[in-house]
């Protein structure tokens, strides 16, 4: 006897990855800075809080929905007042790098 799997509709799946990507933008517009804890071992990583919301959607819908939030969560951010443009926030895609001594 097989055990029932249940399905997420593609549609549920493209309005949550939405909804998240909205609302780690959201986030990110509204929290400071400030409230980004360091990472315990090495002190110049520090943890964004909007990406909680990315890494949520990708446990909840699955990766390409995850894909879809972090898209949507950057291109809010880069179309909104204030920002970086493209490249500052297209950075979020890859890890940082430690800060070079000056």
């Amino acid at each position: 006897m097989r055990p029932i799997v249940p399905r997420i509709s593609p549609t549920v799946v493209i309005a949550g990855a939405a909804t998240f990507g909205a609302l780690a933008a959201l986030i990110s517009l509204v929290a400071p800075p400030v409230i980004q804890p360091s990472f315990p071992i090495l002190f110049y990583l520090k943890f964004d809080i909007a990406e909680f919301p990315d890494v949520t959607a990708l446990l909840i819908f699955g990766p390409v929905a995850g894909l879809i939030t972090a898209v949507v969560h950057v291109t809010i951010l880069t179309a909104a007042p204030g920002g970086t443009g493209p490249l500052g926030r297209g950075r979020s895609f890859f890890p940082s790098s430690p800060p070079t001594p000056e």
